[in-house]
């Protein structure tokens, strides 16, 4: 069921819905799970038609979500690599951990507002929120598993098939376990930070925070623009890649300007993300403002105040509502 409603009946009903599941994510929900759309956000680009979010779904996305069954060696889970009070992202490490003791090759990115994302992972490739988890499943390095093989375990799990009757009044199926880990993903919207506040009016910034602000906007909305603070679009960053092999979006596309370019990612929730950049070698966000402050590409004349101005505006990004909710936690 898709409805437009305000955000704070979504955190109300979250409450609610944590108490009918009780402490069981395998238990049958009463209640009908609700997508909100914020209004500023625009029209999502996810088809809900095509896999409409139920309660069961959600529940069942959310088992497999946590579930290191989905990898190899049953080390890995989703969850391992996108953290709720990361904002779903990896914090920690600045590339991300695999099976086997493997590293990928880039820093795992936040989960959030993925309703509206058009193309999916760090270089894109990946239109389809019901097609991405395929990637960390069966890639190597990350959850080194096959699709056919996970779905086998999963049948072998005597937990899941009533999970799956529930959700989709159909048997353990590939096609079925995406469409479960979308539902719990397709959750996962942030707008309830300090900024969405002072852009309703219920509160100020601080002085700082409006210097910040006003930085902001002279110098950085050219890409993280929007209520979703990111163009959605592939672009160079400015950083030199650690991995000199690094390839960015011309992996994708195989075309010349593509090198290096990689994701615009939102700055929802920037503060609790770190390290920042694809393969994470900048740990703060301090040294982030400062690296463009400095850099002899993408040089931004920003002073010390400056600064420390944009850090404090950029923390009223966190949207505490969102990586402290009841709902996503295992």
């Amino acid at each position: 069921m898709l409805k437009c409603l305000p955000w704070s009946t979504y955190t109300r009903f979250g409450i609610l819905l944590l108490a009918l599941m009780g402490c069981s994510n395998e238990d049958s929900l009463e209640q009908p799970i609700q997508f909100v759309s914020p209004p500023n956000f625009g029209e999502p680009t996810y088809d809900f038609s095509a896999n409409p979010i139920t309660s069961e779904g959600f529940a069942l996305g959310k088992a497999l979500f946590f579930d290191p069954i989905l990898s190899i060696d049953s080390t890995i889970s989703c969850a391992s690599c996108h953290m709720q009070t990361s904002a779903f992202a990896h914090t920690g490490h600045r590339l991300s951990h695999g099976v086997f003791d493997g590293l990928t090759k880039r820093n795992a990115p936040a989960l959030q507002n993925l309703a509206w994302t058009k193309d999916f992972s760090w270089i894109g490739g990946i239109k389809r929120l019901d097609r991405f988890a395929i990637l960390p499943i069966e890639h190597p390095h990350e959850m080194g598993d096959k699709m056919y093989r996970v779905v086998a375990k999963l049948k072998r799990a005597t937990r899941y098939l009533p999970m799956y009757r529930r959700a989709f009044q159909d048997t353990i199926t590939i096609a079925n376990t995406l469409k479960a880990l979308s539902q719990f993903q397709l959750m996962m919207v942030s707008n309830q930070s300090k900024y969405d506040a002072v852009s309703a009016g219920r509160d100020q910034f601080s002085t700082t925070e409006q210097r910040g602000h006003a930085l902001f906007q002279k110098h950085c909305v050219q890409c993280h623009s929007g209520a979703r603070f990111t163009n959605d679009a592939f672009a160079k960053n400015g950083i030199e890649s650690i991995n000199k092999n690094e390839q960015g979006r011309y992996e994708i596309t195989g075309i010349a300007k593509d090198k290096n370019a990689f994701r615009v990612p939102s700055l929802r929730n920037v503060e609790r993300t770190r390290p920042y950049m694809h393969d994470g070698q900048i740990r703060t966000l301090a040294g982030v403002i400062d690296f463009y402050a400095n850099s002899s590409s993408l040089k931004i004349k920003l002073s010390d105040q400056d600064q420390l101005d944009l850090v404090a505006f950029l923390k009223t990004l966190t949207d505490y509502t969102f990586i402290n909710h009841e709902m996503f936690k295992n």
